[in-house]
């Protein structure tokens, strides 16, 4: 479980470092592969975090995508980015996804993974990652890393 807290928060930092100024939606497709990469990564986690909250932890974004997969795998067609989270928030039950892309596409901002995971009572360094069963989202940290 450490060493997953420690790469995600390995993974932002680089990503988060690696901005040019544009938004994500305008680096899509070009260079900016780390920071395209981690911030994806971000917003999933994030849209992750708020089905688990609003459901009682009885839904996850794991949940949706299988959803997707069990409905959607054999179609031929290639979807647009919009047509996939827009499908992926109907078999959630509600527009986390959505809502995310909504708030990070047309920032120049990273979206706030440093502070997603604080309150999920990860921090890091160069050598160890730790975990504090105190912080506010503690109970979902432990959901979203176990096992499946």
């Amino acid at each position: 479980m450490r060493a997953h807290a420690g790469i995600l928060d390995d993974g932002f930092r680089r990503g988060a470092a690696s901005g040019t100024g544009r938004s994500l939606a305008d680096q899509a497709g070009g260079r900016a592969y780390e920071r395209v990469y981690w911030a994806g990564a971000a917003i999933a986690l994030e849209a992750d975090l708020e089905l688990r909250r609003r459901s009682g932890g009885s839904r996850s974004l794991d949940d949706a995508l299988s959803a997707l997969r069990t409905c959607c795998a054999d179609d031929p067609r290639a979807w647009t980015a919009a047509e996939m989270v827009a499908r992926i928030d109907q078999a959630a039950g509600a527009p986390a996804l959505g809502d995310a892309v909504a708030r990070h596409l047309h920032s120049a901002e990273f979206p706030p993974a440093r502070a997603l995971l604080t309150r999920l009572g990860v921090t890091a360094d160069d050598r160890d990652a730790r975990l504090d069963d105190t912080a506010p989202d503690a109970a979902l940290r432990r959901a979203l890393l176990e096992p499946h």
